[in-house]
């Protein structure tokens, strides 16, 4: 109502995608440059980063030829094939899934995905991970959703709207789930971020403390080939001028406040992704969690200072799509820079070839 009320319904233009788009996805790159050293370099035993492993086996692969090529090739053959039967003749259905009101006459759905991609993540992470997000799956859909069900009854819970009962009548387990579960999963991963990255913190300043002190000694040229990352001084001066721009521009309509929350929220989410992307994959980033956490702290600080009305929900989620850029292209990034840590890349290199790839 508010929206309408204020006329500002109308759809966003191209150049305001873009800009938001470019400006987020840069931040999700610079912002990943100092944490490369302290995550994908010093924690490289204990962060495997699935798809930059696969991406980097597929590589080297390629260089070897013969029985490993041919082996890569007859997996995207197989991949390929079991697509078009799946997606293309629709032969049986990708996903296959419990009634939406449960199984039986208990509120719970149980269900699963069918594709040779599901397989290869479950597969690269191993075990030990997999079976996180299987346990965090059935105690979602088997025990939360249930409890919530069978207890919340006819009580209107924000932030729910409806009664349970309807809710649960109307639109079955997946109505409960976007209405609490989701919000539930936000707080553990907010939760779980912060303790990642207090442990991650000494690693972080380390790499920073030694940038600064080569910047400072002029001993740039006299690192490794595959320890160059872009100089502490290109990063800081290209990060503080997007940060203005994200204050000024119109098409982000934060001002300055805005702008500081998207430069604190989106390093601190750089390093969730980053990290979260490392164990469970790219194809599993939680952006849609990461999203729902900046808007819960981000309205909570808008409130407080007093930017309310039509003009704090603009502001929330414009901070919210920005940060939800930084944090997809962040783990994307990780996987790449992942990958050239394997074979021997230079990162300054890769992280200049990110920053045109999202150009």
């Amino acid at each position: 109502f508010l929206w309408a009320k204020e006329g500002l319904m109308e759809k966003p233009d191209l150049l305001e995608i873009m800009i938001i788009c470019v400006i987020g996805g840069l931040l999700g790159v610079f912002f990943m440059v100092p944490l490369r050293n302290a995550l994908i370099v010093k924690e490289a035993a204990s962060l495997p980063y699935p798809e930059g492993k696969a991406c980097a086996e597929v590589l080297l692969a390629g260089e070897e030829g013969g029985a490993s090529a041919s082996t890569v090739f007859a997996g995207l053959g197989i991949a390929a094939g079991f697509k078009f039967f799946i997606d293309g003749l629709k032969a049986v259905p990708s996903e296959i899934n419990t009634p939406d009101h449960g199984i039986a006459s208990y509120p719970g759905q149980f269900g699963t995905q069918i594709y040779p991609a599901v397989f290869s993540v479950g597969y690269i992470c191993g075990p030990k991970i997999s079976s996180y997000m299987f346990t965090g799956g059935l105690v979602s859909w088997l025990i939360f959703i249930p409890l919530i069900v069978i207890f919340g009854g006819d009580a209107v819970l924000y932030p729910g709207s409806a009664p349970i009962s309807e809710m649960f009548a109307d639109g079955g387990v997946g109505a409960i789930w976007g209405s609490y579960i989701r919000y539930i999963g936000a707080g553990a991963l907010a939760t779980g971020g912060i303790i990642s990255l207090i442990k991650s913190l000494p690693m972080i300043i380390t790499t920073f403390r030694d940038s600064v002190k080569s910047l400072a000694g002029g001993q740039g040229d006299s690192q490794l080939r595959t320890d160059k990352n872009i100089s502490i001084k290109v990063l800081g001066i290209a990060i503080a001028v997007l940060i203005v721009l994200t204050a000024v521009l119109p098409q982000i309509p934060v001002g300055i406040g805005g702008a500081i929350l998207i430069a604190i929220f989106g390093f601190f989410f750089a390093a969730v992704s980053s990290r979260m992307v490392a164990i469970v994959g790219s194809s599993n980033n939680p952006v849609s969690g990461m999203a729902i956490a900046t808007l819960l702290f981000s309205t909570i600080i808008l409130k407080v200072t007093g930017v309310i009305g039509a003009t704090g929900m603009r502001s929330a989620i414009a901070i919210g799509t920005v940060i939800c850029i930084i944090a997809a292209i962040a783990g994307d990034t990780s996987q790449d820079l992942k990958t050239g840590y394997l074979v021997g890349a230079t990162p300054k290199k890769q992280q200049y070839g990110e920053v045109i790839g999202v150009i």
